[in-house]
């Protein structure tokens, strides 16, 4: 039998940071304090995000999931 489909495939993935993107940005820069930290902290987390789709809950919003991730990684 093949693989399960990941609940976030690439294009839905895409769309979802696309469009919140910015309120994600703007919580990193509040805690971090810099724009080009945030900027750095931001791309991190979505990797890590991009990793770990497949344990995406649809329990949760995209946006809660995405938001617990990137203030793990300004805080690490």
């Amino acid at each position: 039998p093949e693989p399960p489909l990941p609940r976030l495939d690439a294009a839905r993935f895409e769309v979802e940071v696309t469009e919140h993107a910015a309120r994600l940005l703007a919580t990193l820069r509040r805690l971090l304090g810099a724009h080009d930290e945030a900027q750095d902290c931001f791309q991190d987390a979505m990797l890590s995000a991009w990793r770990a789709r497949e344990t995406f809950s649809e329990a949760a919003s995209v946006y809660t999931w995405l938001y617990r991730i990137c203030v793990n990684a300004a805080f690490k």
